[in-house]
């Protein structure tokens, strides 16, 4: 993985000054750093049809007219014992539209998310994620990783995204890998800090204990709207165990900061966006006041039989 950064004087600021009358002074996140996901995990018994899919009457409430349905395939690597995840590590490949069943090689998606816990749900508790991600020696850099931050219903997540797509020529589904060929694909993918998270070859060495979790297909229907809050998205998991089938419907909605805004500009944009949402969800009655933890129910209910 390149090691191209920013130069110090835009790196991530990450330390909170303390005024002499007590108030919090925060310096400003550069622009193209850290964007939000906001997410609300919605009731599926309320808001899904027979065949598992957004009843017209919230098509219509959210405007996605005849948008149609991505289906996207994917699968995790993980140990036994969790060793990635216990670390803030989730490794990852997806398939973008899997419907459209073609039987040549497709571009297979890589994806290696570090994630910091935030305390609170304030601009001081990102800040104090940053340090921490910082401290760790995570750098934005230019073209290779992405940062943002998720929020939940409860919990605010700093997720640093590392993402290249490639074809394997070998498979045209994600369901013909061997656990040996997805390691051996996922290890000349993964990233210097996953690679060397807690010793010069800990990710490497943690990768040939993995199991493959999956695939699972997901269903992502894009570009709703609600009043003036564009590009609303729904997905759609499925997590079966063995006496059942849960269904995760999440909406969410990105929000990027624009030119020349600072931290506590798109900070407040995002927290606005999240209370209208909020509310409307919860006058609907389709809103679970809870987070939806997609990775870790997926993990609970397959990794246990996981080959």
């Amino acid at each position: 993985m390149k090691k191209n950064v920013f130069l110090m004087s835009i790196l991530l600021p990450v330390f909170l000054a303390i005024t002499a009358c007590g108030s919090i002074a925060t310096a400003s996140v550069p622009s193209d750093s850290v964007s939000y996901e906001l997410k609300f995990l919605l009731d599926s018994d309320q808001v899904l049809n027979q065949e598992h899919q957004l009843r017209d009457e919230y098509r219509d409430l959210l405007s996605f007219g005849d948008n149609t349905y991505q289906a996207s395939d994917v699968i995790y690597l993980e140990t036994p014992k969790r060793n990635f995840i216990n670390e803030g590590w989730i490794n990852r490949f997806r398939i973008k539209d899997s419907n459209k069943k073609k039987q040549k090689a497709k571009k297979i998606e890589r994806t290696y998310k570090k994630r910091y816990e935030i305390s609170g749900s304030g601009l001081e508790g990102i800040q104090s994620a940053l340090a921490r991600a910082t401290a760790d020696g995570f750098r934005p850099s230019e073209d290779e990783d992405k940062w943002e931050v998720d929020w939940g219903y409860s919990k605010m997540t700093l997720s640093i995204s590392y993402s290249s797509s490639k074809k394997y020529n070998k498979y045209a589904q994600l369901s013909q890998f061997t656990t040996q060929d997805a390691i051996l694909f996922a290890e000349k993918g993964m990233p210097d800090e996953d690679v060397g998270w807690k010793s010069g070859q800990w990710g490497v060495t943690k990768l040939q204990k993995a199991k493959i979790v999956g695939p699972l297909t997901f269903y992502r229907l894009d570009g709703g709207n609600w009043e003036d809050i564009d590009g609303i998205r729904v997905e759609i998991w499925s997590v079966a165990s063995s006496t059942h089938t849960d269904y995760l419907t999440e909406l969410s909605v990105k929000v990027k900061p624009g030119k020349d805004e600072s931290a506590a500009d798109v900070f407040q944009r995002a927290e606005t966006i999240r209370t209208r949402m909020t509310g409307f969800l919860d006058q609907e009655g389709i809103l679970m006041h809870r987070d939806s933890l997609k990775t870790t129910a997926i993990l609970d209910a397959y990794l246990p039989s996981a080959k």
